[in-house]
């Protein structure tokens, strides 16, 4: 009898035991990506896959606004690297350059960008550029603007250049939603675009529990689709 109650128990235990490591997480390892501007870029490097995606920040500049989806994409078993500009304006594509460059050299074999506002812009901006390297397999543009402050981010011809899969994304009442739209007639195939309810603009769009559960899987979604993996 006490033998087959060990036999039985054995299964749970083991379940528990699963159940607990599927549960666990990398910690962040913080990371100084070399720059040719003044100090080093403080990232941070969630390693969970050879698949890597990198998260540019809106303004106020804080990695910390990415906290609803990192999760999730690790727990897909893809790695994350979040990180803060050391430029400002428009230069910050030098940030994203210098980033990428960083993960070539870690070795990652796909990467896909996710940006929201400035960061939505300057992933854009990297995907269009077909003077580099790096092995980019998608982009994902959260309220990335058209123009802002007198300033134009991109031509049409930059934007039909932009080869790989993208997807737009806003809410209806940003400012920033009738050029999403735009982006989306002019942009290339394949593409897709989603417009969420509210006014909120780039990753503020979490901030409402409905459209955070949304939003987080349509970015694990759309990064599991273009990583080969379905």
């Amino acid at each position: 009898m006490f033998r087959k109650v060990l036999l039985m128990g054995l299964p749970l235990i083991l379940m528990t035991a699963v159940a607990a490591g599927e549960a666990q997480q990398p910690e962040p390892i913080s990371v100084n990506i070399p720059s040719t501007y003044e100090n080093p870029i403080q990232g941070s490097l969630y390693s969970s896959g050879d698949d890597l995606v990198i998260l540019s920040n809106m303004d106020p500049n804080d990695p910390d606004c990415w906290s609803p989806l990192i999760p999730a994409l690790l727990a897909q078993s893809y790695s994350v690297l979040t990180y803060s500009y050391n430029r400002v304006g428009i230069e910050r594509l030098n940030d994203l350059l210098e980033v990428l460059t960083f993960a070539q050299t870690q070795g990652f074999s796909k990467v896909v960008l996710i940006g929201a506002s400035r960061g939505a812009v300057i992933s854009l901006q990297a995907a269009a550029n077909h003077n580099h390297t790096f092995r980019i397999a998608a982009v994902a543009a959260l309220s990335a603007p058209i123009q802002y402050d007198g300033v134009t981010f991109y031509s049409v011809e930059e934007l039909r250049a932009i080869s790989v899969p993208k997807l737009l994304i806003n809410s209806e009442g940003d400012e920033a939603a009738n050029d999403t739209r735009k982006m989306s007639e002019i942009i290339m195939e394949p593409k897709s675009m989603s417009i969420y309810s509210g006014d909120a603009h780039g990753t503020n769009i979490f901030h409402d529990p409905d459209n955070k559960r949304a939003l987080v899987k349509e970015l694990v979604d759309f990064v599991s689709t273009n990583s080969g993996r379905r």
